[in-house]
């Protein structure tokens, strides 16, 4: 039996069904008990709470941290880390890039697409037309946080094309916590997602972008350029390819109405192949090898 704990994860979080719970589970091939930090052979941690620096004081030598957060793992001077930093420091951390987390790895109902459904809607090219685009309204946002240049992004954009926006910024909620299944749905009736980060690191790529491909829409993305290591350059449109927002709502600006080109640009496939968690998978177990023994 392995027993295992979890602090400061976010609300909704499922302490037995999450994808560590599911990758250890498999891996282990053994039970898996969710206990406290003091009972547990593992400490899982993250930052979504105030606990998290009291038991990596308290248990050290077993914490692993979990960080979702565009902030460097290694400040937190734990034993194990799984982030979406491309740097492993020193063999201590492995890459989970958050929007690993939108896949439904093992058909338990976490994420918005089974791992199955991958292939066909992000990794082959899809089969919009023309006419799918000119049928739809032209853009829509969805944020709460106005952090970096987002405001000012969306205010040229809104300029060029009509913005439908949601979120505490405009007075205009919408549930895209507690249910990204209404969200997707939402956002395939038009043409461009507006969904930039709200800052940029090597590896900090969230579910922004994947959710609009997901939803058969357009990402007008901000992300640094290792982003195209996770995905396709073509599929998407980058805000920081341009030197200026005047230069990117020029360009939406001149291809808002060109709706072969829209739907070339909607069926460009987001991910380069099929991932996998082979490399989290091992690194997990030898990880927790090295703490339980």
């Amino acid at each position: 039996m392995l027993k295992i704990s979890f602090t400061d994860f976010w609300p909704g979080f499922q302490e037995n069904n999450n994808l560590i719970t599911n990758i250890l589970k498999e891996i282990f091939e053994e039970e898996i008990k969710i206990t406290l930090p003091r009972h547990a052979d593992v400490c899982f941690l993250t930052i979504c709470g105030k606990n998290h620096k009291r038991i990596i004081r308290k248990f050290k030598d077993k914490s692993f941290l979990f960080l979702g957060e565009n902030i460097r793992p290694n400040i937190y001077d734990v034993p194990f880390m799984l982030s979406g930093d491309f740097n492993s420091y020193g063999g201590k951390n492995m890459r989970l890039p958050l929007w690993f987390l939108e896949i439904d790895w093992y058909k338990s109902n976490l994420g918005i697409i089974q791992l199955e459904d991958v292939e066909k809607t992000l990794v082959n090219y899809g089969k919009f037309t023309s006419d799918d685009l000119a049928r739809r309204q032209d853009c829509i946002t969805i944020f709460n946080n106005e952090e970096g240049t987002r405001m000012d992004m969306f205010n040229k954009l809104n300029s060029v094309v009509e913005v439908e926006a949601f979120g505490k910024p405009f007075n205009n909620w919408f549930p895209t916590y507690s249910d990204y299944r209404s969200k997707i749905k939402k956002m395939g009736n038009f043409k461009f997602n507006y969904c930039p980060e709200n800052s940029l690191y090597p590896g900090y790529y969230t579910e922004k972008c994947f959710h609009a491909k997901v939803a058969g829409c357009i990402p007008i993305y901000f992300a640094e350029s290792h982003v195209n290591k996770d995905f396709r350059k073509d599929s998407f449109i980058n805000m920081y390819d341009y030197l200026e927002f005047e230069e990117l709502a020029n360009f939406i600006k001149e291809i808002k109405n060109d709706y072969s080109f829209l739907a070339k640009l909607a069926n460009e496939p987001l991910l380069h192949a099929i991932p996998n968690l082979n490399n989290i998978k091992n690194f997990l177990y030898q990880s927790i090898k090295k703490i339980i023994n």
